[in-house]
C-alpha cells in the first residue's frame, strides 16, 4: 500500500507477525548483521553481560529486528528502541506502532524479551501469560482528566497474566503501594464487585473502507470480523433474553381466563 506521500506500506505485516508461522521462525538468513555498529558482534556480547537475555537469544533476536528494520525502513526501529530489546526489554502501549507492538508481543511469546513495561491493555487482549506480574500504580487518569482507581475486573485480568501453562507452578503479583495508594485501595478495588462488560465496538468509515480493502471490495472479511465481534454476542443473547421473555409471557397467557387478559392488558 502506498500513501499520498509516496511511502510504501505492506497491508499483510500485521497478519504476518501475529502468525504463528512468524512466532517459529527461528532460522531467518539475515546477511548483514556485522554491518551495523549497533548489532556487532562486540555489542552483542556486551548486551549479553548487561542485558536479561543470552548471547544466543540476543543472536536471534537481533536477525528478527534487522529482517523487520531491512523489510519494514518507513517504521523501522531507532537505536534505541534496538537496545532495549536487546537488553530484553520491551515497551507496549497506546503511543507504539501497532507493528511494533505486535511484534513485541511475537518476542515476548516466543521468550526473547523477558520483561515488558505496558498499560492494562497488554492483559486484555492477547496471550502473553508472564511469570510475574507488578501493577506499579492501583490508578490511572480517568475521562474527566482526574485520576481514578483501577477497574475490579481490569485488576484481575492484569494479576491473572501472572503463571505461564505449562511452565509455572504458580504466578505472582505484586502491588505495589504508592504516594497516594495503599493497602486500603488494594482491598478496595479486589473486593469489589465485578462490573458486567459491556462492548465498546463502534464501526466507522475507516474501519469500514480498511475492512472493504483487505476484502478485495468485497464483503466477506468485514462480515466475518463483525460476526466475530463481542457486540454482535451482546446481541444475540439480548435476543434470546428476549424471545425466553416472550415465550414465558405466552405460556402464561395461554392458562389465563380472557377476564384476566383484558384486565391485565
Amino acid at each position: 500500500i502506498q500513501d499520498s506521500e509516496g511511502r510504501n506500506f505492506r497491508a499483510d505485516l500485521l497478519d504476518q507477525i501475529l502468525s504463528d508461522e512468524y512466532d517459529s521462525s527461528t532460522d531467518q538468513q539475515v546477511m548483514g548483521l556485522e554491518d551495523e555498529a549497533f548489532m556487532s558482534e562486540g555489542n552483542l556480547q556486551q548486551y549479553a553481560t548487561i542485558g536479561l537475555l543470552s548471547l544466543r537469544e540476543i543472536k536471534e533476536a537481533a536477525q528478527r529486528l534487522l529482517s523487520f528494520n531491512t523489510e519494514n525502513p518507513e517504521i523501522a526501529f531507532d537505536d534505541s528502541a534496538v537496545e532495549r530489546i536487546l537488553c530484553g526489554i520491551g515497551s507496549h502501549h497506546a503511543g507504539v506502532l501497532p507493528a511494533h507492538k505486535a511484534f513485541i508481543e511475537s518476542l515476548f511469546r516466543i521468550g526473547l524479551m523477558k520483561v515488558i513495561f505496558a498499560t492494562e491493555t497488554l492483559a486484555a487482549g492477547i496471550n502473553a501469560p508472564a511469570r510475574s506480574t507488578i501493577i506499579c500504580s492501583m490508578a490511572k487518569r480517568g475521562d474527566n482528566a482526574g485520576m481514578e482507581l483501577l477497574e475490579t475486573s481490569n485488576m484481575l485480568q492484569m494479576a491473572g497474566r501472572a503463571g505461564r501453562r505449562g511452565m509455572d507452578i504458580e504466578g505472582a503479583c505484586i502491588i505495589a503501594a504508592t504516594a497516594f495508594e495503599g493497602p486500603e485501595d488494594a482491598i478496595t478495588i479486589l473486593t469489589n464487585e465485578i462490573k458486567p462488560i459491556v462492548s465498546q465496538f463502534s464501526p466507522s468509515y475507516a474501519l469500514a473502507i480498511n475492512l472493504i480493502d483487505r476484502g478485495g471490495g468485497k464483503l466477506e472479511v468485514a462480515r466475518s470480523m463483525i460476526q466475530k465481534s463481542f457486540a454482535v454476542w451482546e446481541s444475540q443473547q439480548r435476543e434470546q433474553e428476549l424471545e425466553t421473555a416472550l415465550e414465558s409471557l405466552d405460556i402464561n397467557d395461554e392458562n389465563r381466563s380472557p377476564e384476566e387478559l383484558f384486565l391485565n392488558a
